[in-house]
């Protein structure tokens, strides 16, 4: 990212409509600290489990056991494996050393492309694809559009772990593009919506089943700012939780 680039993106974080330094600094202070709350509680449930198992492998001298306990200790490993770069590369992001490419991508393609990976290794889920018939090229960064989109899904899977049938949309406006995923059985904290870091700030206060899915939504939020958009979370009517992440449309 060019300085001028860095400058501009910390400038939309900073931005206050009072103009109060006073509260800016609050305001970061409060976006600091739920970014380390989140990575407390992701990290925490895939490290502790870890741990005890590697703990009881280091007591175990039946080959055959251990044998199994290892291959069984690979899921575990690969949670924290991709938490921890979901963590590096939030860090970049929040740090405005995002590197951001510019490519040609048929974002159509590539979000149809990613739901195909997802019913591969998914049970219990259902994945309804809204996508335009045809090619949608859009101008970014084909790696960063996919992370996006599989943290989007994440989420409305994460949130409903016994399954149930996600909605999948892709959208576009003359000024705006818009991926969205819904749920309707997923569990959505009782707080109600407001902005994603308020939603996000009420799942931390839930006892448990909200683990997993914090990082990677904070990353959806900055990436969104990043490229001038945002990112909205709501509760359907007939229950649920969907995420609308918009950005520019870039041709």
């Amino acid at each position: 990212m060019t300085p001028a680039a860095k400058s501009a993106f910390s400038q939309r974080e900073t931005k206050v409509n009072d103009g109060s330094e006073d509260h800016t600094a609050e305001q970061n202070a409060r976006k600091d600290s739920l970014f380390l709350r989140l990575v407390s509680r992701d990290l925490g449930e895939p490290f502790a489990e870890f741990r005890i198992r590697f703990q009881d492998l280091t007591n175990e001298t039946n080959l055959f056991v251990l044998r199994e306990s290892l291959a069984e200790l690979s899921e575990p490993v690969y949670r924290l494996d991709r938490l921890i770069r979901d963590l590096v590369d939030t860090a970049a992001i929040e740090s405005g050393e995002l590197i951001d490419k510019e490519e040609t991508v048929d974002l159509a393609a590539l979000l149809s492309e990613q739901i195909s990976k997802r019913l591969r290794r998914l049970h219990g889920y259902r994945l309804q694809p809204e996508i335009p018939s045809s090619a949608l090229h859009v101008t970014g960064d084909k790696a960063r559009l996919a992370t996006l989109i599989n943290d989007l899904l994440d989420a409305v899977i994460l949130f409903s772990p016994e399954g149930g049938t996600i909605l999948a949309r892709l959208s576009r406006d003359e000024d705006n593009i818009c991926i969205s995923t819904e749920n309707r059985a997923a569990h959505s904290p009782p707080a109600g919506t407001g902005t994603i870091l308020e939603w996000l700030d009420a799942c931390l206060q839930e006892a448990k089943g909200f683990e997993g899915v914090g990082i990677g939504l904070y990353r959806s939020y900055l990436t969104a700012r990043f490229w001038g958009g945002e990112l909205n979370v709501v509760t359907p009517p007939g229950g649920g939780v969907s995420f609308t992440l918009c950005i520019p449309y870039k041709k």
